[in-house]
């Protein structure tokens, strides 16, 4: 009976064979991509077209009639088919896509149709990168000069004051919104409310070109703070977590515990043999180099007026300028695709486990060139003992399913942490709550009686007619309550305020409203309840998905 045997990895090719290989299998995904790209861009509604239409009927401002006129003549058949032309949209989709396809590879991405006329898209491109590449190149330095350090001493203290205080900071830069720290340092640093210490616009100030040299290289700096926080805070929390697991799992492993039976000091064996060992994941993670140079955030870049990547990409879509967003989609996607390459290669490079030359690896990946079928089946080989019994594809899937290493050991650390289940506690409990948000935060009442009769106007809605109400279509109870003599009393939710209803605007804190009242009078508390139900239902979901998928298909192409 034959059986399968694996030989060994994907590094038993040369180094080059293998580069080839990955090369070639980026050109089916990107072409996905840009099939996906194109037929969404083009299939969305607001294109050119109708933005052109629409300006020719507004375009002169006169008597009702005049525009009715004008309105006619814009919207003639001639007139569309002679800017479909104008466009391009003169011929099928398919047709478009192929002759879009073949100007790609001289990088002809056509003139912007909005955003700056009879200006070549690359060229746009070309002037906003730099912006984005100043920042994405400071952010990598600092995420790796701050994390890695502070990722080692949290390792070696790990469970201390000082992991708890350094993770309680990390994690609430990495939970927060950059949109919500970038206005928090404006009116903290910015000259909102506290101190004006940073400009918060720009690049450099009016006066840049009267200035010194190093006034010149101060003034740049000052303007890049505020936005470089925005930028690396997002970054820490995952670089830090991951250098620390890294550690961890580096000082319990067998070499380690030899290491320090020999008599070698903590430092030696902790920053010469664990440490070197441990950065090979955060080595990998430097393939993200290559991401710099779209880097670009439009939010932050939209929020401190910066001129760059985000900005020139958020733009196009909300005008619709298809050449510009297709454009930057396929350089993102170039450079995406080819940092996984340089991630792969730069793996393969710095971990000493793997050899080219070797036919037998351990740790490489499955492929089908690495196995073979011999005539013996091997002695005590788990999948064939499972075939042997009968045991069908699916349940040798199962069978075999089991937490990784790493997973496992994540898992015994936060066991032992008293802080991890407080906190586990605290954001469940904080979930289940926001799950019966509209029992706990609403202006509807539970109970009211209202002329000797009993309403649940939490539970049904009913008609300002049965409340005797004219010219209203909804019912205000408190209103109710206070001006109608019929109405004697009713029994509210602890917090009786809904996000959906206007109170007095900019309210402070108070106990009637406990965290205030918004810009257009809504309760703070009943939205940020709300908000946080409706972020966790779809956080839940994403990650359900995704787990699903992905265990799905990682076991179909693992077995």
């Amino acid at each position: 009976m034959a059986s399968v045997q694996r030989i060994g990895g994907f590094l038993s090719m040369s180094p080059f064979a293998y580069i080839v290989r990955r090369l070639f299998a980026t050109i089916p995904t990107f072409i996905g991509i840009t099939l996906i790209g194109f037929l969404i861009t083009n299939m969305s509604p607001g294109g050119p077209v109708e933005q052109q239409l629409q300006a020719l009927r507004f375009s002169q401002d006169g008597a009702s009639s005049g525009a009715s006129d004008l309105g006619q003549i814009g919207v003639t058949e001639e007139v569309k088919k002679a800017l479909e032309k104008q466009f391009g949209f003169d011929q099928p989709v398919h047709i478009r896509y192929l002759i879009w396809m073949q100007n790609l590879f001289t990088f002809e991405f056509g003139n912007s149709l909005i955003l700056d006329e009879d200006v070549p898209v690359i060229d746009l491109i070309l002037e906003k990168i730099p912006v984005s590449l100043r920042f994405g190149i400071f952010s990598f330095l600092i995420t790796y000069l701050v994390c890695i350090p502070l990722g080692v001493v949290k390792a070696l203290k790990d469970g201390s004051r000082f992991d708890f205080i350094t993770s309680f900071i990390v994690f609430a830069g990495y939970a927060m919104p950059s949109i919500l720290m970038a206005i928090l340092l404006i009116v903290l640093f910015g000259g909102g409310s506290y101190w004006d210490i940073f400009p918060i616009s720009g690049l450099r100030s009016d006066d840049w070109e009267q200035l010194s040299f190093w006034g010149k290289v101060q003034d740049e700096i000052m303007h890049m703070v505020l936005p470089m926080i925005c930028y690396v805070m997002g970054n820490f929390a995952s670089m830090t977590l991951l250098m620390k697991n890294s550690v961890i799992d580096e000082i319990h492993k067998e070499y380690v515990l030899t290491a320090k039976a020999k008599g070698l000091s903590n430092r030696v064996v902790y920053l010469k043999h664990a440490l070197r060992n441990s950065l090979i994941p955060i080595a990998t993670a430097f393939a993200g180099i290559l991401g710099v140079f779209l880097s670009g955030s439009f939010l932050i870049e939209q929020i401190f007026g910066l001129d760059g990547i985000g900005r020139l990409g958020y733009t196009s879509v909300i005008a619709r300028d298809y050449p510009v967003t297709l454009g930057i989609l396929i350089i993102a996607s170039l450079v995406i695709l080819m940092s996984n390459i340089f991630r792969d290669v730069l793996y393969m490079l710095i971990d000493p486990r793997i050899n080219f030359d070797q036919q037998t690896n351990s740790s490489s990946t499955r492929t089908p060139e690495n196995w073979k079928i011999t005539s013996k089946p091997q002695k005590g080989h788990r999948l064939e003992t499972l075939k042997k019994a009968g045991r069908t594809a699916k349940q040798i899937l199962f069978f075999q399913w089991k937490f990784h290493p790493q997973t496992k050991a994540k898992w015994l650390r936060f066991q032992k942490r008293k802080s991890s289940w407080y906190s586990l506690i605290i954001v469940s409990s904080l979930f289940l709550l926001s799950l019966f948000s509209e029992l706990l935060l609403n202006d509807q009442p539970f109970v009211l009686k209202y002329n000797q009769q009993y309403y649940f106007p939490l539970f049904t809605q009913y008609s300002p007619r049965e409340f005797e109400i004219k010219n209203s279509f909804i019912v205000d109870y408190d209103d109710l309550l206070k001006n109608n003599p019929k109405a004697e009393w009713a029994i509210y939710p602890p917090v009786p305020h809904s996000p959906f209803h206007s109170y007095e605007e900019l309210q402070p804190p108070s106990p009637i409203h406990w965290l205030g009242t918004d810009q257009i009078g809504r309760d703070v508390l009943a939205r940020l309840v709300y908000g946080f139900r409706t972020s966790m239902i779809y956080a839940l979901s994403v990650w359900f998905l995704s787990f699903l998928l992905g265990t799905i298909l990682g076991g179909m192409q693992g077995y």
